[in-house]
């Protein structure tokens, strides 16, 4: 199966899925694999809300400008498109599940692609939390998707 359109997912589309999409596209251009596009939303409709600071803050240490990202509500248009959906937790997968059973193949929870399988956990929402959560969360994003690449590496 040839992954060309990943999509991330997380509520509001304003702190992990953002920060999962540009850690993504970042490693993708590093290794050279540019024929697969990184996109995100949220479940939660924030009328192209902006990323939260914190995030911006955190990303921003890494040398990536995420400030003219804009929240995007999850459409059934967009579910179809991707080829892999990948959420941040259980919860976000059970509602798309719900809505769009065909899919099944195709949604992933982040943590599926950590060391240990059976060991899916969630990414803790760190909306409303410290910078040290917003760092918790990117730390733990940074994980999954170095796993994530080694995924996409081996069906190449």
């Amino acid at each position: 199966m040839s992954i060309k359109k990943i999509l991330f997912v997380c509520t509001a589309n304003i702190c992990r899925s953002p920060m999962a999409e540009t850690i993504l596209k970042e490693k993708l251009k590093n290794s050279g694999m540019t024929d697969i596009s990184v996109s995100s939303a949220g479940l939660m409709d924030m009328k192209g809300g902006r990323a939260r600071e914190e995030a911006l803050k955190i990303i921003g240490g890494l040398g990536v400008d995420i400030s003219k990202h804009r929240s995007r509500h999850l459409s059934g248009e967009m579910i179809k498109d991707a080829d892999m959906i990948i959420v941040m937790e259980a919860v976000h997968k059970d509602k798309i599940l719900g809505e769009y059973p065909e899919v099944k193949d195709k949604v992933f929870l982040l943590s599926n692609f950590g060391n240990q399988k059976g060991m899916e956990t969630d990414i803790a929402d760190p909306y409303g939390g410290t910078i040290f959560n917003y760092r918790v969360a990117l730390r733990e994003i940074n994980f999954y998707i170095d796993g994530l690449m080694r995924h996409l590496r081996s069906l190449s």
